[in-house]
């Protein structure tokens, strides 16, 4: 063996940068044939992390590791799956992987040490075979016995959750697509080695590993069922948590030992992981026509194979022309069977990829709708976070002494889908990948297992408690502004955080309306407005002072508002308004996103831009995503045949307003109205929030039908005028002064 010694770190695998990448990629094709760039790179990066062996700061070896979650019969199991393994030769019989793969286990473990932790690892080759005797006392399959029911029902599923098709559960492989990555026959030794009774056995039930075949595996990571090297060290990865994943780990640096301790820690390492793609969003502000074609190319060949891309020939279009004349711009509406069939659990619907889970967010037609995340969706996202987090610490370095405060979704519950899919994340942190959550963990002010808690009473005074404590606050990041200065009302903000500097919360739109409130009650604070960050995707963020396109995340067009001539990002022009349309990696093609933009300038080569509001009948005052469609079939349920209508009306807080012409009790009908309302997810978290108040009732005189139909004919001609359940602006004092109220 050389001279020179082998060590071992962890890194998440956005934190990669391109030529590190590359020197993986040559590691991994001077092991195998068949290797192809575009595959081995999709692989990679739709893992979490990698464990890498470095000779003398060369790559000597890695593998790469991605921790997910799945339910069998009604039970909760984590994933740790690893990928791609190789070892150069020369290290062979090295135990540094070996070690670094417990403690990272461990780490893993120490997260949620109840819930149940197993390995799900797939061996072309009889080395990584052999990782199994060597950790586990019971491990899947086996020549020792068949395993458990239950380990035989959760490998099936997760196999065929990762690989669909591919995978036969009879046999327990996973065919090769094609002649890819196969072990090259110089590596291959398992001949020399027949006389081992589990290389023996790998080659029985694996004969095809030569042309690529894999065998799918599994074994608990589990205390009780490790032999004593592995279990040494998966419990120093368990006591080890906080080094184990975070960056600080992965420079070498030591580990908080307390809160005390931790609460000090500068955000630098958690930063780290986001280098890459900060580094790779400033380049592609500089070229956004050659980046947007990129993404667009890449995230068709990802997916050609779905039923989608075959549908529409991905594997066909080579150009955004082609894209254009093969993929039609779709609504919800358009997608919602297809959607409904991945909610159901059916695979490789919109993406080749797994669904990991569902968010969900308003409908137009609907209560809600249910949006898909993969690992590439989550990875587009991060490509915008990143670049907007290192340009808020660079132009606001008071930051890096305090901690933060983040309330990035409304609280998620335990909802499942029909297919066993979770809908929303556990907690806000989980938007990052595992590694840079962990390091994340220790600069929040609030934990995030408060969002857990489904009282909404009970988390907001357990958030109190948590931010009165953080005395050293110096970030919040929320979405609507009145969700902060609710959630604030009984405090004296500058008295408890004296080094608060930046507040980031929505600033457009009705969004506005809100901030002065906010200005007044954080008095010194910069409030930093967000871009335009949807449910569906990410279109622009806060960076250099301005709002640039999130030109490195999605493929995004736009449709010209006055022309409707559809544009790419560097054909924008200052001061025109624009519909976005969205292609993402969470199985969006040609989305009509509905939200309206205006080019505000420009940030290198591409356009900074405002929201401006929703093209189509959607009001939106706090978040509550309300639209004409959804309230028109609300108001039929509740209402009868009686002329009404709904507004919003403003106030502290805001609140919807409803107009009815009826001699019922009118506040009965408002009270079925709100309960209908709240089938709306968005609407019923600001209402629980306190961010709207209750739907009211007002009575209309006696035949006020024919007068608010003249009043909204204006300009047009009476029989013309349509006949609106849902106004964008108030009414109430245009109706009391026309003599409509009763």
């Amino acid at each position: 063996m050389p001279e020179e010694r082998l060590t071992s770190r962890v890194l998440a695998v956005t934190a990669l940068d391109a030529a590190m990448r590359e020197r993986l990629l040559a590691l991994h094709a001077a092991h195998y044939d068949g290797v192809e760039r575009e595959r081995f790179f999709a692989d990679l990066d739709e893992k979490d992390a990698v464990i890498l062996l470095e000779a003398n700061d060369e790559p000597a070896g890695f593998s790469t590791q991605k921790v997910f979650d799945i339910t069998i019969r009604g039970r909760r199991v984590r994933i740790l799956f690893s990928g791609d393994t190789v070892i150069d030769p020369r290290w062979w019989g090295s135990q540094e992987l070996v070690r670094s793969w417990c403690r990272f286990a461990g780490s893993v473990k120490g997260e949620e040490p109840e819930t149940p932790l197993y390995w799900f690892l797939i061996s072309k080759g009889h080395r990584t075979y052999l990782y199994l005797p060597l950790f586990f006392l019971r491990f899947h399959p086996s020549c020792d016995g068949e395993a458990s029911p239950f380990d035989r029902e959760l490998l099936d599923a997760v196999a065929s959750m990762r690989f669909g098709d591919r995978y036969d559960s009879a046999r327990g492989l996973i065919d090769a697509e094609r002649p890819l990555d196969r072990l090259r026959p110089e590596i291959d030794s398992a001949a020399l080695r027949s006389n081992n009774r589990h290389v023996a056995f790998f080659v029985e039930r694996n004969p095809r590993y030569g042309e690529g075949v894999e065998l799918a595996c599994i074994a608990e990571i589990a205390p009780e069922n490790m032999r004593s090297f592995a279990r040494r060290e998966v419990e120093s990865g368990v006591r080890r948590l906080a080094a184990a994943l975070p960056a600080a780990a992965c420079r070498g640096a030591r580990a908080p030992q307390s809160r005390a301790e931790a609460s000090r820690r500068t955000p630098d390492a958690w930063l780290a992981f986001g280098e890459g793609d900060a580094r790779a969003y400033r380049a592609a502000l500089e070229t956004p026509r050659a980046v947007q074609e990129r993404i667009l190319l890449d995230t068709l060949a990802r997916n050609a194979r779905s039923d989608y891309g075959r549908r529409h020939r991905f594997a066909a279009i080579a150009s955004v022309d082609e894209y254009r004349r093969r993929v039609p711009s779709v609504t919800y509406d358009d997608i919602a069977g297809d959607i409904a069939r991945v909610a159901n659990g059916e695979t490789n619907v919109l993406t080749t990829e797994p669904v990991l889970m569902m968010e969900r967010t308003s409908g137009s037609t609907s209560a809600s709708k249910l949006i898909p995340f993969t690992a590439s969706f989550r990875r587009e996202i991060m490509a915008a976070v990143w670049p907007w987090m290192h340009d808020l610490y660079a132009r606001h370095p008071a930051l890096r002494d305090g901690r933060a405060y983040w309330a990035i979704s409304p609280l998620a519950g335990d909802e499942r889908t029909a297919g066993g899919l979770p809908v929303g994340f556990g907690d806000e942190s989980e938007y990052f990948d595992p590694a840079a959550r962990e390091a994340l963990l220790d600069l929040l002010a609030v934990p995030p297992s408060v969002a857990r808690i489904g009282d909404l009473e009970e988390s907001r005074r357990e958030t109190l408690r948590h931010l009165a404590e953080a005395r050293d606050l110096a970030f919040v990041s929320v979405w609507h502004p009145s969700f902060l200065t609710i959630l604030m009302k009984d405090l004296a903000p500058r008295d408890l955080w004296p080094d608060l500097r930046v507040i980031s919360c929505w600033g457009d739109a009705a969004a506005a309306l809100a901030l002065p409130h906010l200005e007044a009650m954080f008095d010194g604070v910069v409030i930093q407005k967000k871009g335009l960050m949807a449910t569906e995707g990410v279109v622009s963020i806060p960076f250099g002072g301005q709002h640039p396109l999130a030109i490195s995340s999605h493929f995004l067009e736009f449709v010209d508002m006055e022309s409707g001539n559809v544009c790419l990002a560097d054909e924008l022009r200052d001061g025109r308004e624009y519909r976005v349309i969205l292609t993402t990696g969470g199985g969006l093609y040609r989305y009509d996103l509905a939200d309206v933009v205006r080019v505000t300038g420009r940030v290198a080569a591409t356009p900074s831009i405002e929201f401006i509001g929703r093209d189509g009948d959607v009001v939106d005052l706090t978040g509550e995503k309300l639209s004409e469609p959804f309230v028109r079939d609300a108001l039929s349920r509740c209402n009868g045949s009686h002329f009404a209508f709904v507004a919003p009306e403003f106030g502290d807080p805001p609140r919807y307003v409803l107009f009815i012409d009826s001699h019922e009790d009118v506040a009965a009908i408002a009270a079925r109205l709100e309960r209908e309302l709240q089938a709306n997810p968005h609407y019923r978290y600001c209402r629980r929030a306190g961010q709207l108040g209750p739907l009211v009732a007002v009575r209309l005189r006696a035949g006020a039908e024919d007068l608010v139909l003249r009043m909204r004919a204006r300009d047009a001609r009476f029989g013309q005028v349509k006949p609106r359940a849902l106004e964008k602006e108030p009414w109430r004092e245009r109706l009391a002064a026309a003599g409509g109220l009763a």
